[in-house]
């Protein structure tokens, strides 16, 4: 049998939003200013003002399309939480990423196997200046299957 309508759409929605906005902008780091590593608070409220009308489209759309369940998977608080206190998740660098000099590169500049890669990736929050770790995906990710997405399991 094919996928339903809401289905085939579901998958697009989530495609699109999967990433969102959430940890992304609190990332964003200027390498001008007097501490490198420091989080963008301009940024910081601008992906908390795009999550909180995030969560009203998700509402809107449960309201619009019958039998449907968009869910807003929340990481942010994750995130943050592991950004305040990266030793309680068994981080030791919350500051710089594991490739490089961890505050500029990214994508196509970073691979495990580049000279400049850090040798345990695990010890790192992110993996290159945008990116986190697989180890900091799979902490936000047993957080959401907990929390919001539990009732999908």
């Amino acid at each position: 049998m094919p996928p339903s309508v809401h289905a085939l759409a579901s998958r697009r929605f989530e495609n699109r939003l999967e990433r969102g906005v959430s940890n992304r902008l609190e990332r964003v780091f200027s390498v001008l200013v007097d501490k490198p590593g420091e989080c963008d608070e301009r940024h910081n409220q601008f992906a908390m003002m795009f999550n909180a009308e995030l969560q009203e489209a998700v509402r809107s759309l449960n309201g619009e399309l019958a039998g449907a369940q968009v869910v807003y998977a929340e990481k942010y608080s994750v995130m943050s939480a592991i950004l305040a206190n990266p030793k309680e998740y068994g981080f030791e660098n919350a500051a710089q990423g594991c490739c490089g000099t961890g505050l500029v590169e990214t994508s196509f500049l970073c691979a495990l196997d580049a000279p400049l890669t850090c040798k345990d990736a695990n010890k790192y929050v992110f993996f290159d200046s945008a990116h986190p770790t697989q180890k900091t995906y799979n902490i936000e990710a047993r957080a959401m299957l907990k929390t919001e997405l539990q009732a999908f399991l």
